[in-house]
This record gives structure tokens, C-alpha cells and sequence, in this order.
């Protein structure tokens, strides 16, 4: 359909008789409502109802979407096999053992992360028939979960059908978030898709497959009509994440006669409040809430490791801006461009800097032992023996990691990043 035939059905609709309308809805696959803003002649020069849809790919995989639909179809065929009868307990187990970056809750997340696994949430999922999580639980479950799959039963020939349905279905996933870097193109995301559908098929999933799935049929056409202006596909993250402000301060009202207006003002300034500061667009590396180092041996070592003057001040900081996509903690696993121009693998031990100098951070190398490509990681030696410093601009991505009792740990790289470590 054209935006034209579009806009000359929906008005079509509005002066159909009441009582042929449902039948006329039903027919046309369009229901009428008196403020559509396709019944208003002036927004005709404006609003292009076809040429500008987009869908939310947020939506599409993670509420009550594809993601949440092949992870339980993915579970549930491991218990029919006898393999792994507790399928959902062990994997709330191997979740508790993976350490994410900072900016996604570190070391206390796992038991959060772990939560729609237990054995009450398993319950309900088996009710509803798909995994229920908050998308922004399941966004950093995707790639744990496709690891465990991958190398405790894929391996072993066991659901391999079903299993190669959830890779793909994180192979998506990946190729979407790496979209703003510029390294993936409107054909890359149509094969993925073209992937994802066709082992479907292979494994009769035709009962499960429903209109979300037809979403992510027009994902590659929307990179190619959008990407020269916004560089993304459309997600709705940002505006879930102001739910958070909606309920802190819907928590403070009584009074139900004003509730709305006094909630809206509420936000409003809040928001008003958040624009003001200075660097709220400020994308450059940087530290962020810099301070006077606290302690002096902490400083006494700077100046020995990073060569810097006695009676500079140094100043530090737990979180620095490392590019415009990302933000690295103290105590980060990370992957960054090493001096001999490669990427590689270390822990931020310290964010800091002193004079007309770049932010800097001291990080504790991590000699890469093999890499596994096909599971999307890397196994590395947990060392504190080389020690170095290095411009946080150098920090390409944190990581999501898990420790080993070997002294080892594996380390989640993304698909951008594999072909360079």
C-alpha cells in the first residue's frame, strides 16, 4: 500500500455506516478512531503514514517477542531430549557466574540477571509460554545465554536445530546494536533475518511464529531508507528508561484530583533540570565527577607508573567516558588498542588525570589465551604483573566476563570485534 491508499482508506472508514464498519475494519485490516491524525487534511504534507513507519526492534525481541519465544521453545526442547531435565536451574546457575560492566550493575547484577530462571518465574514461564524478563534483563542475558547453549550442548549434538535458531536470533540482535559504528549494512541484516526464518521452518516452529517475526522481515528496508539521518534503527530504550522517573515521582502523589498534571510538571522539570548541565552532550572521553586523588600512596604510585611531576595534581575518578557509545568503571574487564596496535584484553584498575594531559587509566593486562570465535569469546590469563597506562580514548568496549578457578576467565566479544583480537 501507498501512503495515499492508506489515508483514502482510513477515511473511507470514518464515513462508512456504523453498522457496516466493523465488517468494513475487519476487511481492510484497520480500525477506525475519530483522532486518527490521518482524517486531519492539513497533516497530508506531513504525515506519510508508509514512507515514514518504522517498528521498534526493542519490542520485536524482547517484549514478549522473538527472543522471549525461541529461549523458551530452546529450553523446553532440552528437557524433552532428557539431556537437561532442570534446563531452566542450570542455567540460573551459570548466570550467577558472570561478572557485567559496570554501567549494567557489575558483580551485583547476576542475581537480577539470574531471576527469571528461578523456580517460581520458570513456572509462570511455562504458563505463558514464553520467558517474561524486563528487555533490558534480557538485552544482557543474550549473548550469556548463547554461550552456555552453545558450548555445554550444542557441541554435543544435542538440539542443534533449535539451538541454531536462538544464534541467529542473537546474531540479529548484535548486527542492530552495531549499526551506529557503521560497520553493518541494510544486506547484512536481511541475511540474518533470511537465517533466522528458514531454520524456523526447518524446525516446524510454524505455530510459534507470529506478527513480530514478520517485523523483522522489514528491518534491513528501514536501515536503508533511515540510516543516512539517524545512523540506528528506531528503539524505544531511551523512553522505558523514563518510566523510572514517571514512577519516582508518581510514588510522591496523593491526591488523585490533580495526580496527572502534577506528574507531568514534575517530569517536565526534571527533564528541564537534566538539559542544563554543561556536558549532558559532551561525548568526548573524559573522567566523569573527577576528584583529588584521596590517598597519598595511591598518588605516590601514579607519579612512579605514568612518570608524572611531584606537586601536580592528579585527579581521579571511578567512571570515565572512553568514546560516544561507551562508559567503562573501575573494575571493568575491557578491550582496548594495546601498543602494539592491536586490540587486547585488561582490567581498568584507575581512572585518571593530571595537567593538560588526556584522561588516562591504569589497567592490569590480560594475555589472551585462544580465542573462540564461533562461541563469540575469548579465554584470557587473569594477571596483575604488567601494568599500564594508556588514554581512556584507547578503551574500545567493557565486557561481560566470567572467572575461572584456574586463574582464567572467559570473556564475551562481540561480533564487530572477533576478526581484531
Amino acid at each position: 500500500a501507498t501512503d495515499t491508499e492508506l489515508r483514502g482508506t482510513v477515511r473511507r472508514l470514518a464515513g462508512c455506516p456504523l453498522g457496516q464498519r466493523a465488517l468494513r475494519e475487519q476487511a481492510c485490516g484497520y480500525s477506525h478512531n475519530k483522532f486518527n491524525m490521518l482524517l486531519e487534511p492539513r497533516l497530508d504534507n506531513i504525515v506519510y503514514p508508509i514512507t515514514q513507519k518504522a517498528t521498534d526492534w526493542m519490542h520485536c525481541f524482547y517484549v514478549h517477542g522473538v527472543w522471549n519465544t525461541v529461549l523458551y521453545i530452546v529450553l523446553m526442547a532440552l528437557v524433552a531430549s532428557g539431556v537437561a531435565a532442570a534446563a531452566a536451574q542450570d542455567l540460573h546457575d551459570f548466570v550467577l557466574l558472570w561478572t557485567l560492566p559496570g554501567r549494567l550493575g557489575g558483580e551485583r547484577a547476576g542475581r537480577s540477571l539470574a531471576e527469571p530462571f528461578s523456580k517460581a518465574r520458570w513456572t509462570a514461564a511455562k504458563k505463558a509460554k514464553y520467558i517474561k524478563c524486563q528487555a533490558s534483563t534480557a538485552l544482557s542475558l543474550c549473548a550469556i545465554v548463547c554461550y552456555w547453549l552453545l558450548t555445554v550442548f550444542h557441541r554435543a549434538g544435542v538440539c542443534c536445530i533449535e539451538i541454531d535458531c536462538y544464534v541467529h536470533v542473537c546474531d540479529i540482535i548484535d548486527l542492530i546494536q552495531s549499526i551506529p559504528h557503521g560497520r553493518v549494512t541494510a544486506d547484512d541484516i536481511d541475511a540474518a533475518v533470511d537465517k533466522l526464518l528458514s531454520k524456523a521452518l526447518e524446525a516446524h516452529w510454524h505455530r510459534f511464529i507470529g506478527p513480530k517475526w514478520h517485523w523483522m522481515v522489514h528491518f534491513g528496508d528501514q536501515l536503508r531508507r533511515f540510516a543516512h539521518k539517524i545512523r540506528a534503527l528506531l528503539s524505544c530504550w531511551t523512553h522505558e528508561r523514563k518510566h523510572k522517573v514517571i514512577k519516582r515521582f508518581g510514588e510522591l502523589h496523593r491526591s488523585t484530583c490533580s495526580m496527572e498534571e502534577g506528574i507531568l510538571a514534575d517530569v517536565t522539570l526534571q527533564h528541564l533540570y537534566d538539559m542544563e548541565s554543561v556536558d549532558k552532550f559532551d561525548k568526548s572521553p573524559r573522567l566523569l565527577k573527577p576528584m583529588t586523588a584521596c590517598s597519598t600512596l595511591v598518588a605516590h604510585r601514579l607519579r612512579a607508573i605514568a612518570g608524572i611531576p611531584n606537586g601536580m595534581p592528579i585527579y581521579a575518578a571511578r567512571r570515565a567516558r572512553c568514546n560516544e557509545f561507551e562508559v567503562c568503571h573501575v573494575r571493568d574487564v575491557v578491550l582496548y588498542w594495546g601498543h602494539a596496535g592491536g586490540l587486547v584484553f585488561g582490567q581498568v584498575w584507575f581512572f585518571f588525570q593530571y595537567g593538560m594531559h588526556p584522561a588516562m587509566a591504569l589497567i592490569a593486562c590480560w594475555p589472551t589465551v585462544s580465542r573462540e570465535p564461533s562461541y563469540g569469546s575469548a579465554t584470557v590469563q587473569m594477571d596483575e604483573i604488567d601494568i599500564i597506562t594508556t588514554p581512556v580514548s584507547d578503551i574500545v568496549r567493557a565486557l561481560t566476563y566470567k572467572r575461572r578457578k584456574d586463574g582464567k576467565a572467559n570473556v564475551l566479544v562481540p561480533s564487530i570485534y572477533r576478526a581484531q583480537i
